[in-house]
């Protein structure tokens, strides 16, 4: 793959929204990909996607790649409250921070407001 296709992908890739338990946007696009290049895809029972590719005629076993595909996020509870999902100490989560928060009608730039508990911070614009 040339390199500024490769950048493209990526960028498409790390651009969508996903935290811990939300991975299902950049799972489609990679599995999308996959399709486009003729790969045989699947998910197994725990919604992980499975990407099937082999070499004509290669006795070799097959090649594995494994990926997390999320990172640390908020899940909104609420219109005022979030919960934090992954592994990020709370004090990092300070008022005043910056959020961004995905909607089905697109992005929301907002700030931590206060902290209400180490790890269910409230948030507003």
């Amino acid at each position: 793959m040339a390199t500024g296709k490769l950048l493209g992908l990526a960028r498409t890739i790390l651009s969508l929204p996903t935290a811990p338990y939300h991975e299902h946007q950049v799972r489609a696009a990679v599995l999308s990909h996959c399709r486009e290049l003729g790969r045989p895809t699947q998910r197994d029972p725990a919604g992980n996607g499975i990407v099937q590719y082999r070499a004509a005629g290669s006795p070799k076993s097959p090649l594995v790649f494994v990926a997390h595909k999320d990172h640390p996020g908020f899940e909104a509870r609420s219109a005022t409250r979030a919960q934090f999902l992954g592994n990020v100490p709370p004090e990092t989560l300070a008022p005043g921070s910056p959020l961004r928060c995905y909607t089905g009608n697109g992005i929301v730039r907002t700030r931590i407001r206060r902290r209400v508990t180490g790890v269910d911070p409230a948030v507003g614009g």
